[in-house]
């Protein structure tokens, strides 16, 4: 049995502005969220508002930023974050 020639696929993907842009956020917010210099909500809210400021890179929207505020899930995580911070600051 012998095997046809193989074909590789190359991808065509370069590092543009966008993706060097986009890596940089990701790695300053994961920095921030292991290090919390300041608090958990604030950097996740800071990330909303950098990737709408700087949307020309990222395409993210003021409309897709806002709507995510629309979906149960992310007012179940913000109840959460309220809730705990709350409980934090009792004890």
């Amino acid at each position: 049995m012998t095997a046809g020639p193989t074909v590789l696929l190359q991808a065509e993907t370069a590092l543009t502005p966008e993706i060097t842009v986009v890596f940089a956020i990701v790695t300053v917010v994961l920095a921030l969220f292991v290090l919390e210099p300041v608090p958990v909500d604030v950097t996740a809210l800071g990330l909303l508002v950098t990737l709408v400021i700087l949307e020309p890179w990222t395409g993210v929207t003021s409309a897709d930023g806002l709507s995510e505020f629309a979906s149960s899930a992310t007012l179940t995580v913000l109840a959460m974050f309220t809730w705990w911070s709350s409980s934090a600051d009792r004890r």
